[in-house]
């Protein structure tokens, strides 16, 4: 299972407008749909499941499920992360937690 965290680079928490989030998580690279019924938002992209959890540090994202490489994981969150900075013009770095 791969993990990620998305952190702001300023030690704030992001500023992402609730009505814009499924979009903001939607990576442009792939197509993805959103998967119902989770405790967790999650979206199937890349033949991977993605949940995506607020936590103190910043957006965790879990591959939950799927066969994907850690740098095509890496890049699938860095663009999501990339979607976060265009929208709300908050600087971001991805750190992955575990492999």
């Amino acid at each position: 299972m791969l993990e990620f965290l998305i952190q702001r680079t300023d030690e704030e928490w992001f500023s992402i407008p609730d009505d814009r989030f499924e979009e903001i998580v939607r990576p442009h690279s792939t197509a993805s749909r959103p998967v119902l019924n989770r405790d967790v938002y999650t979206i199937e992209a890349a033949g991977c499941e993605l949940s995506f959890s607020f936590e103190e540090a910043g957006i965790q994202v879990v591959f939950e499920s799927g066969a994907i490489t850690e740098e095509a994981a890496g890049k699938l969150v860095l663009e999501i992360a990339n979607n976060i900075t265009m929208v709300t013009s908050q600087k971001s770095a991805v750190v992955q937690i575990a492999r």
